[in-house]
C-alpha cells in the first residue's frame, strides 16, 4: 500500500471517531422538552424556585423545601399522547411533562389553554406571558407560569413564593 493511501484512510478512521460521538449525542437529544431546560421564577426576574435539567432521555425537577433539595423524575409524553389529551383543542402543548402530581408544559404562542396570555389575567399573578407552566395536583389546585431566569447556585426556598410571588392557593383547596 502507497503511503498517501495509508494517510487518507488513517484520516478517515480519525475523523469518523471524532464526529461520531457528537452526531449519536444530537441523535439522543432530540425532544421537544428540551427546550424547558434551566431555571425559572415565578414572576419575571425573582431569583429561581424551580430548575429542570437533563440526563439521559429523563428530566429532573428540583425544589429547595426549607433547606431540603427535592428531586422529581420526568419522562416526557409522546406527541400522540398528548394529542389525545387535547383532542378538541386547536393548539395543545408541544411538549409535556407529567409525574406525581406535578404537570409542566411548553404551549405555543397564542394557545388558549394559557392563562398568562389572557387579556383579562391577574397581573399580579402572571405579570408578563410565558410559555411555559406548572401545574401542581397535590392536595391543592394550581397553575403557575414559570419565568425563565439566569442559572444560580442556589434556589428559593419554597416557604418564600407566598410573600416573594403573590402566588395564591386555589379557593377550592384551600390552605
Amino acid at each position: 500500500m502507497s503511503t498517501r493511501f495509508l494517510k487518507i484512510l488513517t484520516g478517515l478512521f480519525v475523523s469518523t471517531c471524532v464526529t461520531t460521538p457528537f452526531y449519536v449525542n444530537a441523535q439522543q437529544a432530540a425532544s421537544p422538552c428540551d427546550e424547558l431546560v434551566g431555571d425559572y421564577a415565578l414572576q419575571p426576574g425573582n431569583r429561581p424556585g424551580v430548575r429542570i435539567e437533563k440526563k439521559d432521555q429523563t428530566f429532573t425537577m428540583t425544589l429547595n423545601d426549607s433547606g431540603t433539595l427535592i428531586h422529581e423524575s420526568f419522562t416526557p409524553l409522546s406527541s400522540a399522547d398528548i394529542a389525545e389529551m387535547f383532542e378538541d383543542q386547536p393548539m395543545h402543548p408541544t411538549c409535556m411533562l407529567k409525574e406525581n402530581g406535578f404537570t409542566i408544559m411548553k404551549l405555543p404562542v397564542g394557545s388558549p389553554l394559557n392563562p398568562t396570555e389572557d387579556t383579562h389575567r391577574d397581573t399580579l399573578k402572571y405579570p408578563l406571558p410565558t410559555p411555559v407552566l406548572m401545574g401542581v395536583s397535590a392536595g391543592y389546585a394550581a397553575v403557575m407560569g414559570l419565568y425563565a431566569v439566569p442559572r444560580q447556585d442556589a434556589l428559593k426556598d419554597m416557604d418564600e413564593w407566598d410573600k416573594d410571588d403573590r402566588y395564591e392557593y386555589s379557593e377550592e383547596y384551600g390552605r
